[in-house]
């Protein structure tokens, strides 16, 4: 790798990832596609997640920076742009784990696809003890993808790779979109002409933790209903019945649902609409 010119730079926040951040770490280190750089952002953590950083700190592609008191994910996403030396960036959460393959093949496929901005993948969803509990494909098709953004999801955001400029033509991260910062970025890149896509293939293995996401699922709720009123007004977007209905129907869920049941029923909803498998 050349110093001033990796291909890619991956941006991977974290806090407090004692448990898993070392699986996180080597699943990138260990990539067929070795030209990169590796952003690790600690956002003050409390416990061994330094210590065990320490063990990783003699490759000389790894950028390491520890925030002096907890600035949240927005923040250090735009930190991790703002570092950057690649126009391709790859997202990386500090528990989940990339398929050794992961980034040569979506690396290809942005080369191959110019008119692409934003590509994911299929994910395999792993409990704390790395078993998998359930699996998510996701929509191929750009226009497909547009069509039913505003209700759907089509990236999970820890398994993405994008162009840097793209991104930041549209903003980058807002910080007012905390917990569906990801959601808000699809929106404004898609709504503004960008075009997103999917790999048909597992890349990566998405962690669940019931517990957390649980007390944030309210939140959650509250925020992507809010989120997708101000998209809907802002780009003039035209909602029919059934997916008005939809956004109302994910709110109730989210607030009086619990996190798991919320996974379940939407891997349920995406087989009926979507054939997924």
């Amino acid at each position: 790798m050349s110093d001033n010119f990796p291909k890619i730079s991956v941006i991977m926040p974290f806090y407090n990832a004692e448990s898993y951040i070392g699986q996180a770490i080597e699943s990138i280190l260990n990539q067929s596609f070795s030209n990169f750089e590796l952003i690790l952002i600690n956002d003050a953590s409390n416990d061994n997640s330094e210590e065990i950083i320490a063990r990783y700190l003699k490759d000389k592609r790894i950028i390491y920076i520890k925030n002096n008191f907890n600035k949240g994910i927005v923040y250090n996403l735009n930190a991790g742009l703002k570092l950057a030396k690649s126009e391709i960036i790859a997202r990386m959460d500090g528990d989940d784990i990339s398929n050794k393959e992961r980034f040569a093949k979506q690396y290809d496929f942005l080369q191959n696809n110019s008119d692409i901005s934003v590509v994911g993948s299929f994910v395999k969803i792993i409990d704390g003890l790395g078993r998998q509990i359930d699996k998510r494909t996701k929509l191929l098709d750009p226009e497909k993808i547009k069509n039913d953004l505003i209700v759907y999801s089509p990236l999970v955001h820890p398994s993405v790779m994008f162009r840097k400029s793209h991104v930041l033509a549209v903003g980058g991260y807002r910080e007012k979109c905390i917990y569906v910062e990801d959601v808000d970025l699809w929106y404004r890149l898609a709504y503004s002409g960008y075009k997103i896509s999917n790999i048909p293939e597992f890349l990566l293995k998405y962690r669940f933790h019931e517990n957390s996401t649980s007390k944030k699922s309210r939140i959650i709720a509250k925020k992507a209903f809010l989120l997708r009123r101000e998209t809907i007004k802002k780009f003039n977007l035209k909602i029919g019945f059934r997916k008005f209905s939809l956004i109302y129907l994910q709110f109730l869920i989210g607030i009086f649902l619990p996190a798991g049941f919320q996974r379940f029923l939407e891997g349920f909803y995406k087989k009926l609409a979507y054939h997924e498998k």
